[in-house]
């Protein structure tokens, strides 16, 4: 990884287990104004990896204001009905914790400021539907089945919000993908900006 020009960290993209969408490289407190990114593919690997693989899915700027994370656990985030908090640890999921339920119209809610919002959670075989409402209006239906099992990851993400304090609601359906096995919902983390 490369920032205007000069080499800031080597990173390894080995991981025993298969992740989409996290976040592989952070840098901070870069001065105001443009910057340069550059991701330079090496000869080398992690002596498990199987092949020389980099992937690129997205990248983001804060342009000044920070992104922030809140964890499941996070005193911000409001649960309703029936909810559990175990887990496997060391399976992928943000500071190894995290809610689920199966329950229909339990809902996870919290008020955050920014102008975009992303929720992070888990999709696999046994997973169902949940409504996503912003600012009390329905969003997007999300469908948590995969054939694979994926934590950490953005299931919803809502950008372009007017500047201020809004509300995100996660409320798990009585519905599910004619494949999956069960209705689990999921709440990893939050993240805003």
């Amino acid at each position: 990884m490369y920032i205007d020009g000069t080499l800031d960290q080597t990173v390894d993209l080995y991981n025993a287990n298969r992740y989409v969408d996290n976040q592989i490289y952070v840098k901070r407190g870069l001065s105001d104004g443009a910057h340069t990114i550059k991701i330079v593919a090496r000869s080398d690997k992690n002596a498990a990896s199987t092949d020389y693989y980099v992937e690129v899915d997205r990248l983001n700027s804060s342009k000044g204001t920070p992104i922030v994370t809140w964890d499941d656990s996070n005193s911000q985030l409001a649960y309703s009905g029936t909810w559990s908090t175990g887990i496997s640890t060391g399976t992928g999921y943000y500071r190894d914790t995290g809610h689920h339920t199966t329950a229909a119209g339990a809902y996870m809610q919290a008020s955050f400021t920014g102008t975009s919002v992303e929720w992070r959670g888990k999709t696999d075989a046994d997973h169902g539907m949940a409504d996503v409402y912003i600012d009390g209006v329905l969003d997007q239906t999300v469908d948590l089945y995969s054939e694979e099992r994926f934590t950490d990851v953005a299931v919803y993400r809502k950008q372009g919000l007017t500047g201020g304090t809004h509300t995100i609601k996660v409320v798990a359906k009585n519905s599910k993908n004619v494949r999956s096995t069960n209705y689990y919902v999921e709440v990893d983390a939050l993240t805003f900006q």
